[in-house]
C-alpha cells in the first residue's frame, strides 16, 4: 500500500483513510494533523463526511497516530483517479 506524505516523516504520525469496501490509503502527517489535511492529501473533497470510530468528525478536528478515517461513500467523494 503506497504511503502519501504530507511533509517530512520525522516526528510524524500515520493514519489511514478510505471508504467501506474500498482501498485504504496511508497518509503521513507532521504539523497540521487535521481531518481536512488528511482529506486534502488523499484527494477527497473538503465537504466529504468522515467518521472515526463511527463518530462524525469535522475538517478542523485533529487525528491521532494509527487512526482509520472512513469517508461516507458518495460518488463525488471518491479520491481523484478512483473508479
Amino acid at each position: 500500500m503506497p504511503i502519501k506524505k504530507g511533509v517530512d516523516v520525522e516526528d510524524s504520525i500515520t493514519v489511514e483513510i478510505g471508504t467501506v469496501g474500498g482501498v485504504l490509503q496511508k497518509v503521513v502527517l507532521n504539523g497540521d494533523r487535521t481531518i481536512g489535511r488528511v482529506k486534502e492529501i488523499a484527494g477527497y473533497p473538503a465537504n466529504s463526511e468522515v467518521r472515526v470510530n463511527n463518530e462524525p468528525f469535522n475538517n478542523e478536528d485533529e487525528v491521532e497516530d494509527g487512526e482509520t478515517l472512513l469517508v461516507v461513500a458518495r460518488e463525488e467523494d471518491k479520491p481523484a483517479g478512483a473508479r
